[in-house]
């Protein structure tokens, strides 16, 4: 696959990344009138966490049993979020661009599309979250 980024072709690996068990306590009407901008807020959260070096913003949206799911060399394989959190260690910068491709609310549910840009590497993440009372969880 390839991609132009500012005039610039660049040829780049797409990993689809799923996220399990995604958190957020936030008000009792999780999908009301501001549904897109606290689940754009969560995903700044993510974004700069794993860009900025910021562990405790990946970890205050994500519940413990979170599993992220992967394909690696044609085969399916999967992470903890401690494991996945521990690869950003507090105030060490990666070089990564989180980008929001989609947000798609239905019901109780929220689906998320966003594009990881890691320079050689782009991945698409897809997550998601269920409204369970006063927390949203997969």
């Amino acid at each position: 696959m390839s991609v132009n980024l500012l005039g610039t072709r660049v040829f780049t690996t797409q990993l689809t990344i799923t996220l399990w068990g995604v958190a957020l306590f936030i008000s009792q009407n999780v999908f009301a009138v501001d549904d897109r901008q606290k689940v754009t807020q969560v995903l700044k959260n993510y974004f700069d966490g794993t860009t900025q070096g910021k562990p405790e913003l990946i970890n205050q949206d994500f519940l413990p049993r979170l599993e992220l799911q992967f394909v690696r060399e044609g085969k399916l394989a999967s992470m903890t979020r401690d494991k996945y959190v521990a690869m950003f260690k507090p105030g060490i910068s990666h070089d990564r661009v989180g980008k929001i491709i989609s947000i798609d609310i239905t019901g109780d549910t929220a689906v998320v599309k966003a594009h990881v840009d890691m320079g050689e590497k782009l991945y698409t993440d897809y997550l998601s979250w269920n409204k369970t009372g006063k927390s949203v969880i997969k």
